[in-house]
């Protein structure tokens, strides 16, 4: 098991309480939590830092691009229903 490492969290408003507890463990075993705009407020809010990130071609630094320069260990994601999706890998 990874004991540290950095996680982008992008979930849907319904999914929020749910990961909350997820977020938390991984922020208290020493994990950065990297987050999209509303996420960040939710975990911010709930007293876990987080480091702001664009939603996939709304920055400069958005999740894709840190997954993709191998910035990242863990995603956890939840797409909203009326979120337009980018799809990668198999066609």
């Amino acid at each position: 098991m990874i004991q540290h490492g950095r996680v982008v969290v992008t979930v849907k408003n319904s999914d929020k309480a749910e990961v909350l507890p997820i977020v938390k463990g991984l922020y208290d075993l020493g994990w950065t939590i990297y987050a999209t705009a509303g996420t960040s407020d939710y975990l911010n809010a709930h007293d876990i830092p987080t480091i702001r990130v664009s939603k996939l071609g709304q920055g400069e630094r958005d999740t894709v691009s840190l997954i993709t320069e191998g910035k990242i260990n863990l995603v956890i994601n939840t797409p909203s229903q009326t979120a337009s999706h980018s799809r990668d890998g198999l066609t």
